[in-house]
C-alpha cells in the first residue's frame, strides 16, 4: 500500500474498510468491474479493479485515467467517487449503472423508433460535448461503453470506461492509434487525432442503430482499416422495409466525413435538425415508425463479434489475486479483533508499560540522584543478581503511575 497513486489520491489504504466487494459485472482487457456496497450509506456502487502488473497497464496511465475522471461531471458521464490501492490492484469506485448496455437494453424493448434513436444520440453527443469542453478525448466510444443508469423506462444513458482517454494539451493532435478497430476514424489510423475521432465513432454507433450493422467491415484488421480510409459508407434510404428520414441520413453523412475538419463537432451535432423535436405531424409520424426487431439484434451481434475478451488464464489470475487480497484483509481483521482487550482491573505488578507518548517515556526515564542511590542500596540488600536497569524502570513506572492514568484516562495499557 502507499505507492505513487495511493499517495497522490490520499485515500484510505484498504477498500474493504469502506466497501463490501460483490459480484462481477463485466470484464475487459485491463481489468474487471464488480458491484460493491458502501458500508456507511448502504449505497450500491461499481468498482473497477485493475491488476497493476498486467501487460499494457502502467501506473502513469492509471493516474491519468483517475485524474480525468475527477474533472468530468455530467449527467451523461459516469460519476467517479474515490480510488484505493493494495499490493495487486487499483480500485476505482464509480456509480453503478444497472440498466445494461445500449444494444442489450434496446433488444429487450422489441420496439425501436427513430425518435428513440434521436433521444439516445442526443445524450451521447451531450457526453462528448462535456468531455471536449474539458479538453478530454474519450478515444473508445462504442455501444458497450454506454450504459443505462437503471431499469426505468426513461433511464439516463451514461458514458463509461476512460481507460484510453487523454487530455489534449496546447491543441496538439494525439499521435498514437488506439481504440476499437471498427470505430476508428481515418485520422486516428494515421496517428493525427483530436476530438474529431469521438464524433466519427458516434456516427458509427448511429449507423448501427439505424441499419443494424457496421459501416466498415473486413476479414481482418488491415482490411477494415483500409476500408475506413478509402471507402465511402453506404447510407441507404431504407433499413429493411422501413424508410430512414432524410434528416437522419444527413446527420450520418456529416458525422462520417473522412476529413475531420469538415466533420460535425459535438456542438454542431446537438444543433442538427434530427436531434430537435419535430414540429410537424408528418415528421413525428415518420419518427414513430418501428424498426424490424432484427435490426437491433444484428447490431448487438456485431458488438459481441468485435468485443475482445481477456484470455481465460488472465481472468483466472485476476480472480486468484482478488481472493488473496480478500483473505489477507480478513486475516488482518481477525488479528485486530483478537488484540482488543476487555476493560478490567489494572494489574498490580509493576512492570514496564508500552506507552506511545514519547514525552511520557521521557518523564519515566528522568530519576533523581536520591532515587538512583536508593535503588542501588536496595539491590545490594534484597535483589541479588537482578539488573539495576530493570529496577530503575520499575521504580520509574511506580513513581509516575498517577501521571500515566491522568494522561491516558481509562485506556488499557499493553504490558510487556
Amino acid at each position: 500500500m502507499g505507492t505513487a497513486l495511493g499517495c497522490m489520491c490520499g485515500y484510505a489504504p484498504d477498500i474493504r474498510d469502506h466497501y463490501n466487494i460483490g459480484t462481477k459485472l463485466g470484464t475487459g482487457a485491463f481489468g474487471q468491474v464488480r458491484l460493491c456496497t458502501h458500508k456507511e450509506s448502504g449505497e450500491d456502487r461499481a468498482v473497477k479493479l485493475i491488476v497493476k502488473d498486467e501487460v499494457g497497464v502502467t501506473i502513469q496511465e492509471l493516474m491519468e485515467e483517475i485524474e480525468i475522471l475527477k474533472i468530468v461531471d455530467h449527467p451523461n458521464v459516469i460519476r467517479f467517487y474515490e480510488v484505493f490501492e493494495d499490493r495487486n490492484f487499483i480500485y476505482a469506485v464509480m456509480e453503478a449503472c444497472t440498466g445494461g448496455e445500449l444494444f442489450t437494453r434496446l433488444e429487450k424493448r422489441k420496439f425501436f423508433t427513430e425518435a428513440l434513436a434521436a433521444k439516445l444520440m442526443r445524450q451521447m453527443a451531450l457526453a462528448c460535448q462535456h468531455l471536449h469542453s474539458r479538453q478530454v478525448v474519450h478515444r473508445d466510444l462504442k455501444p458497450e461503453n454506454f450504459l443505462f443508469a437503471d431499469d426505468s423506462e426513461d433511464a439516463t444513458l451514461k458514458l463509461i470506461d476512460f481507460g484510453l482517454s487523454k487530455r489534449v494539451k496546447n491543441d496538439r493532435p494525439l499521435t498514437d492509434c488506439c481504440g476499437t478497430i471498427h470505430y476508428l476514424a481515418p485520422e486516428c489510423i494515421k496517428g493525427k487525432s483530436k476530438y474529431w475521432g469521438d464524433m466519427w465513432a458516434l456516427g458509427v454507433i448511429l449507423y448501427m442503430m439505424l441499419y443494424g450493422k457496421l459501416p466498415f467491415k473486413g476479414p481482418n484488421d488491415q482490411a477494415i482499416m483500409k476500408n475506413i480510409l478509402l471507402k465511402q459508407p453506404e447510407i441507404p434510404a431504407k433499413s429493411g422495409e422501413r424508410p430512414i428520414s432524410k434528416e437522419a441520413q444527413d446527420l450520418l453523412k456529416k458525422l462520417l466525413r473522412k476529413d475531420p475538419h469538415k466533420r460535425l463537432t459535438a456542438e454542431q451535432c446537438l444543433d442538427h435538425p434530427w436531434l430537435q423535436e419535430p414540429e410537424d405531424e408528418a415528421r413525428k409520424s415518420q419518427r414513430a415508425l418501428g424498426f424490424d426487431p432484427e435490426i437491433i439484434s444484428r447490431a448487438r451481434a456485431s458488438v459481441l463479434d468485435t468485443r475482445k475478451k481477456p484470455p481465460d488464464k488472465t481472468e483466472k489470475r485476476r480472480e486468484t489475486l482478488l481472493q488473496i487480497e480478500d483473505q489477507s484483509y480478513q486475516h488482518y481483521v481477525d488479528k485486530r479483533k483478537s488484540t482488543i482487550r476487555t476493560p478490567g482491573p489494572r494489574r498490580k505488578t509493576a512492570v514496564r508499560p508500552t506507552v506511545a507518548d514519547k514525552g511520557l517515556k521521557s518523564e519515566l526515564r528522568e530519576l533523581t540522584e536520591a532515587q538512583k542511590q536508593a535503588l542501588a542500596a536496595k539491590k545490594k540488600q534484597t535483589l541479588g543478581e537482578i539488573s539495576l536497569a530493570s529496577d530503575v524502570k520499575n521504580l520509574a513506572f511506580t513513581a509516575n503511575l498517577e501521571t500515566i492514568e491522568s494522561r491516558e484516562g481509562t485506556q488499557d495499557l499493553e504490558f510487556a
